[in-house]
């Protein structure tokens, strides 16, 4: 009887510990910026994911800025880069994971990487949760 009062107890604790973890599902997602400097935020109930890029001194290079601002998860985020006007995208400054260190936001950003004629970049992450989508800038 214990035994089947006990198992009884950890499924409910499961079961409640994944309802506890998709009540604060990320929101909608806002972009913006200008030609040389682009951002994507995902919002949460508590906080939210900012990736931007932007042109590093000239319009030859671009660098990603990263945020996890007491988002409720952590965020993987990264600086992708199209040779071909957008068609497709290849991975260039390898993966940041921001840690969701609330009160406090964490912060990252790439080196600069070439983004000069012919050449597209955009910042993407994702909410690290199961299920959770890509959200890339506009491209500079």
């Amino acid at each position: 009887m214990r035994r089947k009062l006990l198992r009884t107890m950890l499924a409910a604790l499961g079961v409640g510990a994944i309802v506890l973890g998709t009540q604060t599902a990320a929101q909608a997602e806002t972009r913006g910026g200008t030609s040389t400097w682009q951002e994507v935020q995902q919002d949460t109930a508590s906080g939210y994911c900012r990736a931007e890029v932007e042109f590093y001194g000239t319009t030859s290079y671009a660098e990603a800025l990263f945020y996890n601002y007491k988002a409720g998860w952590d965020c993987t985020m990264w600086l992708e880069r199209s040779t071909n006007n957008g068609s497709s995208w290849s991975l260039v400054s390898g993966y940041h994971t921001l840690r969701d260190i609330a009160p406090d936001a964490d912060l990252d950003s790439t080196y600069h990487y070439w983004d000069g004629p012919g050449y597209l970049a955009r910042a993407c992450f994702h909410l690290n949760f199961s299920g959770a989508a890509k959200h890339c800038t506009n491209p500079i």
